[in-house]
């Protein structure tokens, strides 16, 4: 019973301070409060929009700032693989041409020496 009692002391204190609240919201000093606590909150949300906005905004340029960065990086890169590839495909081109040389000059050596050999060898029959 005593619980029921302790119920029934806080409903009633909520009722009363419910209406305590609604009587003075309603009443001039609480028409101007309520207009205040309005106004503020209207001006703190355009404040906090703009915060957001403009931090929005650098968050933006910095990410286009990275990009950019990462764009550069990239083709900087691709530049220097091309330019080792392509040393690389004329180191072994020039490699390849002094191969050819060397073995052209060693054919001619050969060739002459076929020559020679041969001119002796008829000279020795006749």
């Amino acid at each position: 019973m005593s619980d029921q009692k302790n119920q029934n002391w806080k409903l009633g204190f909520g009722l009363l301070a419910g209406a305590l609240a609604g009587y003075w919201l309603n009443s001039d000093h609480g028409r101007r409060v309520r207009k205040e606590v309005q106004t503020s909150a209207v001006e703190y949300t355009n404040q906090a929009t703009d915060y957001l906005k403009t931090q929005a905004e650098n968050l933006s340029s910095t990410a286009s700032e990275y990009i950019d960065q990462s764009k550069e990086a990239v083709q900087h890169a691709a530049t220097v693989v091309k330019n080792k590839f392509t040393n690389g495909v004329d180191e072994v081109a020039d490699q390849a041409e002094e191969a050819v040389e060397r073995t052209e000059s060693k054919l001619k050596r050969g060739i002459s020496t076929a020559r020679k050999n041969v001119k002796n060898s008829t000279e020795a029959i006749l």
